[in-house]
């Protein structure tokens, strides 16, 4: 035969074109071969007296092995090499071993083998045989190969029989190709680290490098040549001492190893899952690891040996130890230091101190399970222990101003100290003062202020009053009486400022910002100067900034004025419609609408519009179809949407003569006619089924409309159907009603 071998499945179009009829050059050009190669093998069938049903129904296997015995027989020199390719195929694996080494002891056994380049043709060709798709460059213990399966396995609800979507995990031992599954709630930063940590766990040790695709768990912004890795799975790997190489974007042969192992594990662990039902993940997980021990114990292809045995002889030992505990996942999160030198950590809802000079400055948090560090500009400011206890403080106290750090530390013992301080008697004095309370705290301010007089009489007239006040049985009145003995006014203390009559300024600020809300405070002032008023910009901007006038406004657009109508089922059919959109996703996530209409006399669904995207002009489109055909109302109720409220919409509303009745924002009340039959529609068929397409949709609604009008009883109708309540109970007789089967299906073309 011809020194390449040809595909199988052309080496059968091949006899299947020459059986037919067609001429040997017609073959040639057809499949891109040449004459001769055809020729041969058709003599070759020919041979064999092959015919045109029994070369169709051979399977590519079956027909390789024809090819390969009607070959000339293997030397003896090559059968003897090819008894130590599976020796080398585990060797290379190994760090160090090369091609070439091999080489050099098998020719010392056998100095009458094969030359070098010899050896690694034959040894290629035996790879290619065994297993093509297998990759020889992947040291032990060097890459572990990590992707998600497209496709997903689920759970049961125990109570509920919802049906919950896992991610299946899959990653892959370069060398050995030892395979770890796992199925996890969501493919997020969380799920997929404890998932590629579990890994780690399940093979015992840590290789040199993790191989994940573009997934934004594990890489914030791809590229070619320095692709950015999420900042936590960074750390996690810096904490594994390994080293994190995501492949190329769009290239999914820099993984191929573990893409084959994807389309593995879908007959070897999805296929025989599929008729069971889980209803938690470790229980399903349970039954993946079962299933994996058989995969991983199952011999390649034409080897004699199995990942898990390959793992255990080669790759094992070459794996990284890990670390004494488990990675504790580490996010982030950044703040500003409030003035009580505290940062609010929004998670927990919980308050962690911070050094005093930095208030007011940006922070980073980086936070764990048990840890919340505090950085700024690459130092560390602070650790806490994590508490997790809402609106409370976690506060070091070298980390406060001395004027809070003293109110902090108030105590009896303090004001005792300080009061011996300046004299016996003056201590004599507190100590009654505090024995005298429920409470100690009570009387700290109290003792705070007989102590703060100090300051301005001095320490021995002071120490003298609280003499006088001991021996007078002063101390029920507390500061009153100590100033009345010091011959000092009450006012000292309790002086306040009576504050400026501010009215007429007030009453300015507020007629400016009313009349031009756009203006800061310097153009109100130039305005109030150019008047005649005689206040200082001081002033004036102290009762601007008291008013909050400084706080910028964002001016909103507003609706116009909507009038709240009565909710009335007219007298008739055709006087009145209502309008509305209802929305919900297909099978793929993706989202569409609908365009619900119905009489308001009898809740007759006219029509439901069903597409991905519904503006103004289709619903224009939708109104003049319902027009034509059953003719026009004197009003349609609807709400305040943009496809409702648009120029398209008035203009149309407008030449007709229809009348747009506008519900109030906020108020779904004022359309209950509609917000009721949507919530009928939404259970009688968006959350029954589930759609794979648009078509889907429109067929299962217009069998359903069908039932709704014609069949099914309505409560506010007499338990009769909207079709035959209007023919019982319109006057004039019977109400005109359109073929929705023939709409839907010219909408549905649309």
């Amino acid at each position: 035969m011809a020194n390449k071998q040809v595909d199988m499945r052309k080496v059968k179009q091949i006899f299947r074109l020459y059986s037919q009829g067609v001429s040997k050059r017609q073959i040639s050009s057809r499949l891109g071969l040449s004459r001769n190669t055809i020729t041969k093998y058709i003599a070759f069938f020919q041979r064999y007296q092959f015919t045109s049903y029994e070369v169709s129904a051979m399977t590519l296997e079956e027909l390789h092995k024809l090819f390969k015995s009607d070959q000339k027989p293997k030397s003896a020199q090559l059968l003897t090499l090819e008894k130590y390719f599976p020796y080398f195929d585990k060797e290379l694996r190994k760090t160090g071993v090369t091609r070439q080494l091999l080489w050099q002891e098998y020719y010392a056994k056998h100095p009458d083998g094969y030359k070098l380049s010899q050896f690694k043709y034959w040894y290629h060709q035996w790879t290619k045989e065994v297993s093509p798709v297998m990759h020889l460059t992947h040291k032990a213990g060097d890459k572990l190969f990590i992707d998600y399966t497209g496709k997903k396995l689920s759970i049961v609800d125990r109570h509920t029989g919802e049906l919950q979507d896992l991610e299946v995990f899959v990653c892959v031992l370069g060398s050995s190709q030892y395979t770890y599954v796992e199925a996890s709630p969501s493919q997020k930063k969380e799920d997929f680290i404890r998932s590629v940590e579990n890994a780690l766990w399940f093979y015992g040790g840590v290789p040199n490098a993790l191989v994940p695709d573009n997934l934004k768990s594990a890489v914030t912004k791809g590229s070619r040549y320095e692709p950015k890795v999420n900042e936590t799975f960074s750390d996690f790997a810096e904490y594994y001492e390994t080293a994190v190489l995501p492949t190329r974007t769009y290239k999914p042969r820099d993984k191929a190893i573990v893409e084959n192992a994807v389309r593995i594990i879908y007959t070897r662990v999805f296929a025989p899952l599929r008729h069971q039902t889980f209803h938690s993940v470790p229980e399903i997980n349970k039954a993946i690891l079962e299933l994996l021990k058989t995969h991983n114990e199952m011999s390649f292809r034409g080897r004699e040996y199995s990942r898990r045995s390959l793992f255990d002889e080669v790759e094992k030992q070459e794996l990284k130890p890990l670390p004494l505990k488990r990675y504790e996942i580490k996010a982030y999160a950044n703040g500003t230091v409030h003035k009580n030198s505290h940062i609010y950590f929004s998670k927990d809802k919980h308050y962690y101190s911070v050094p005093y000079q930095h208030i007011g400055k940006r922070i980073k948090i980086i936070y764990s399970d048990s840890l919340v560090e505090i950085f700024y500009k690459f130092e560390r400011l602070a650790a806490h222990q994590r508490e997790k206890k809402k609106y409370a403080y976690t506060t070091v106290k070298e980390h406060m101003p001395s004027h809070h750090r003293f109110v902090s530390e108030w105590s009896s013992e303090k004001f005792i100290a300080w009061a011996a301080h300046i004299g016996i008697h003056c201590k004599a004095y507190i100590i009654e003062i505090l024995d005298k309370k429920q409470h100690p705290e009570q009387s700290y301010k109290s003792c705070l202020g007989i102590l703060h007089l100090a300051k301005k009489v001095g320490n021995l007239r002071l120490d003298n009053a609280c003499k006088r006040a001991i021996a007078k049985e002063l101390v029920h009145y507390g500061i009153s009486r100590a100033c009345r003995v010091l011959n000092m006014s009450k006012s000292v203390f309790y002086y306040k400022p009576i504050p400026k009559d501010d009215t007429a300024i007030e009453k300015a600020l507020q007629q400016k910002a009313k009349e031009h809300s756009e203006e800061g405070f310097w153009m109100a002032y130039d305005r109030l100067r150019n008047e005649g008023k005689p206040w200082n910009h001081k002033r004036v901007y102290r009762v601007y900034k008291k008013l909050g006038l400084s706080l910028r406004r964002k001016v909103k657009k507003h609706l116009p004025a909507r009038v709240k109508e009565p909710l009335e089922a007219p007298i008739a059919p055709n006087r009145s419609w209502s309008i509305d959109f209802v929305t919900d996703v297909l099978e793929n996530k993706r989202r569409f609408r609908g365009l619900t209409v119905i009489d308001d006399y009898n809740r007759e669904a006219l029509h439901i519009e069903i597409d991905f995207s519904l503006p103004s002009k289709r619903v224009i489109w939708v109104l003049n179809h319902l027009i034509n055909r059953r003719g026009k109302p004197k009003k349609i109720r609807m709400d305040n949407g943009p496809e409702f409220i648009a120029k398209i919409a008035s203009e149309w509303s407008q030449m007709h003569e229809i009348d747009f009745q506008y519900i109030q924002p906020g108020k779904p009340t004022q359309n209950a006619f509609i917000e009721r039959f949507n919530g009928t529609y939404r259970r009688g068929v968006l959350n029954k089924y589930l759609f794979e397409d648009l078509s889907q949709v429109r067929e299962q609604t217009e069998t359903w409309m069908e039932d709704y009008n014609n069949v099914r009883p309505h409560n506010a109708l007499g338990k009769m159907a909207p079709v035959a309540f209007a023919k019982i109970h319109s006057p004039g007789g019977t109400a005109r009603r359109m073929k929705n089967n023939i709409f839907g299906q010219s909408s549905s073309s649309n």
